[in-house]
């Protein structure tokens, strides 16, 4: 390969990875805050971006690895959330906390309970939603003062 394929070919690729991380960015602004606060998160509770962290959100201000309550870690729309587990599991330790991680594609969600080893705790499709999505759906819930 020449060098000129070869730069073509770095320019595509980065491209490609900037449409991706737009997207992400998308994703987070649009469909993953806006639910987390139909749910009762004020915005100054939510942070994006914070610490590496895709979207953390706080009991209380200042924000601090003490005051987050849990992290969402956001994936493209299609990809498998599972997977995406033991990334925001690493960003959970490196706050030295410990921390419920949900991994989303902007209408899935999937809870991972850090006092069961992350296990699956619970899940919702918002675009086929069960009654199982309950679950969730009360994890999620911002109460004052809790």
């Amino acid at each position: 390969m020449d060098a000129g394929m070869a730069a073509e070919r770095a320019k595509e690729a980065d491209g490609h990875l900037r449409r991706l991380t737009l997207f992400g960015k998308l994703m987070i602004a649009h469909f993953i805050v806006p639910f987390l606060r139909a749910l009762g998160w004020p915005q100054e509770l939510i942070a994006v971006e914070w610490r590496r962290i895709d979207v953390a959100f706080f009991e209380t201000l200042p924000r601090t690895p003490e005051s987050c309550r849990f992290v969402i870690e956001a994936k493209r729309l299609g990809t498998g959330l599972a997977p995406a587990r033991k990334q925001a599991e690493d960003y959970v330790a490196g706050l030295g906390v410990s921390r419920d991680v949900i991994v989303s594609d902007g209408f899935r969600y999937r809870l991972f309970d850090q006092e069961k080893g992350f296990a699956p705790l619970a899940y919702a499709n918002l675009a086929r939603l069960k009654q199982s999505s309950v679950t969730l759906f009360d994890r999620l819930r911002h109460v004052q003062g809790v």
